[in-house]
């Protein structure tokens, strides 16, 4: 019996890298891992796993169009907080008179249509498209939180998929993947902050800490599980991926108790002050929104990932990670 192909855009990223290895590991398949660097020194253990590593851009829409060839199954994905990390963003910013997410949102966007577009003219072959998505908040929120971008940019290529490509819409499948434990590092309204006597504080509102669970997830480990169930279940699916659904406070506890420190809960607003003023309407809006609609935004089509039948505990034990991550300059107060 031949094996069936699937490739996966950003191969050495944290979502693409885990369904590479995922379906490197299962018997019946073969893997394409497409990258801007398939040579890099740091891509052996992809190599090694039997990964055939080429290259191709999502800015280059005949390098998608040429490592999509013969695909059975493509995994998509897009990166918006790359473009924030680019100063390039902050100079179109200023020349077209607009904020930095803006722009990155309009790049996230036109490189997702470039995927689809690519994904498109292989339709015919295709057993399934998934395209890593996050919900369109503005829409559910009836435009209350229009600024939480970095959802609304994948949401906007979901509806280009289904608005511009039929015949590919009807072999995709969606894939929100929840919370990343690693976004503590991004973003210090995510993390505790160190006293002087030692202690730690962490500002949660009450609601936050006692109603409202983050859909935890290590995408580095949990999304090949997520893509293998989409890719048993008939196309058309909505799964919001996620390996423990815990509050901030709990998360939070946890961690105090396994690094030996106090911490401290204040039932108070978080304060996104310290950080530029389009990452604060980024955030709060966010934020905001997932305290009054959920994590997906109220998307009546969105499941969980254990009614897809992953099974839960092949994915990531949180306080295990906790165990394993370097939280050392955490601890420092840094």
């Amino acid at each position: 019996m031949s094996s069936k192909l699937i490739v996966v855009v950003g191969a050495t990223g944290l979502q693409g890298g885990s369904v590479a290895r995922h379906f490197a590991k299962m018997s019946g398949w073969k893997v394409r891992g497409i990258t801007r660097n398939p040579e890099k020194p740091s891509n052996a253990p992809l190599r090694e796993l039997g990964i055939d590593l080429i290259f191709a851009d999502l800015n280059d829409p005949v390098s998608l169009d040429k490592a999509f060839q013969g695909a059975n199954v493509i995994f998509a994905n897009t990166d918006f907080w790359q473009f924030l990390n680019d100063p390039s963003t902050y100079a179109e910013a200023e020349k077209q008179g607009r904020y930095p997410n803006q722009i990155a949102e309009d790049l996230e966007i036109q490189q997702g249509k470039n995927a689809a577009d690519a994904a498109a003219r292989h339709a015919g072959t295709l057993d399934r498209f998934v395209w890593s998505t996050l919900s369109d908040i503005k829409k559910w929120s009836k435009g209350e939180f229009a600024w939480n971008l970095h959802f609304n940019s994948k949401a906007a290529v979901t509806d280009y998929i289904k608005e511009s490509h039929p015949d590919l819409a009807a072999k995709t499948s969606y894939l929100q993947v929840g919370m990343y434990l690693q976004n503590w590092k991004m973003n210090p309204a995510l993390r505790p902050r160190k006293e002087s006597d030692g202690t730690f504080t962490m500002d949660i509102p009450k609601d936050m800490d006692h109603d409202i669970g983050a859909p935890l997830v290590d995408p580095s480990h949990d999304t090949g599980f997520f893509v293998e169930a989409l890719v048993r279940e008939p196309a058309g699916a909505n799964m919001i991926g996620y390996a423990k659904s815990m509050t901030f406070g709990d998360l939070w506890r946890t961690w105090a108790k396994i690094q030996g420190v106090e911490l401290k809960i204040q039932d108070r607003e978080i304060d996104f002050g310290e950080m530029p003023e389009f990452l604060a309407w980024e955030f709060k809006d966010g934020f905001n929104a997932w305290r009054k609609l959920g994590f997906a935004g109220g998307d009546p089509e969105a499941k969980g990932c254990e009614e897809f039948g992953v099974d839960m505990n092949k994915l990531t034990d949180v306080e295990g990670w906790i165990r394993k991550e370097d939280f050392s300059s955490l601890l420092k107060g840094k």
